[in-house]
């Protein structure tokens, strides 16, 4: 009988830890107006350093060189460019600095900003959009004047295109409240560009 309290103690502790970690981590998976307000003191943190500002700005534009639309890059993106090279320790320090424990924790929590600032711009503009993709493909595909590299060229951003636009249809309503306020500011600190 004591053994059998003691197995019924055990459980009861591991499920009350286990039910302990899942709240943190919907809490860690929150995005919050504080969360975004910290990312973008980071960005701006990040845009003054000159530790880190010259080697960012060479990687960037690296990176914009070698594809067919610079676009705007992901913060997740922004991360992994960086990573391993001369501004990286500035880079991780900064964030730290702003409450990010990890560079990962950063980017995907200014991924997650970043499209719910989409979300928010597009509205409900965003199947009209989709179908201009489909037809931009259909169209595209039945071009005779089109050689094939061009069309593989423009299948590929079509298709990243559609990519981007199917994660901003999947933004929760939570990460678009948590942004909302800070529209005007995040779109000056990402020096983001509407979408057309």
């Amino acid at each position: 009988m004591r053994e059998k309290r003691i197995v019924q103690k055990r459980t009861a502790t591991l499920i009350a830890g286990l039910c302990l970690l899942a709240a943190l981590a919907a809490e860690a998976d929150t995005l919050t107006g504080q969360s975004v307000s910290r990312f973008m003191a980071s960005m701006a943190a990040l845009q003054a350093s000159e530790a880190f500002s010259g080697h960012f700005k060479s990687a960037r534009e690296a990176v914009w060189n070698d594809r067919e639309f610079p676009g705007s890059l992901m913060p997740s993106e922004l991360s992994a460019m960086v990573e391993g090279g001369a501004g990286y320790q500035a880079f991780k320090t900064i964030i730290e600095a702003h409450g990010f424990e990890e560079p990962q924790a950063w980017a995907r929590a200014g991924d997650r900003i970043l499209l719910a600032l989409m979300s928010l711009d597009m509205n409900d503009r965003l199947p009209e959009m989709q179908a201009r993709l489909v037809r931009m493909r259909e169209q595209m595909s039945a071009n005779p004047r089109f050689s094939d590299d061009q069309k593989q060229r423009m299948q590929q951003m079509i298709d990243r295109t559609a990519q981007l636009f199917n994660r901003v249809a999947q933004v929760p309503e939570t990460d678009r409240e948590a942004v909302r306020p800070h529209r005007a500011a995040l779109k000056q600190a990402l020096d983001y560009q509407s979408v057309k």
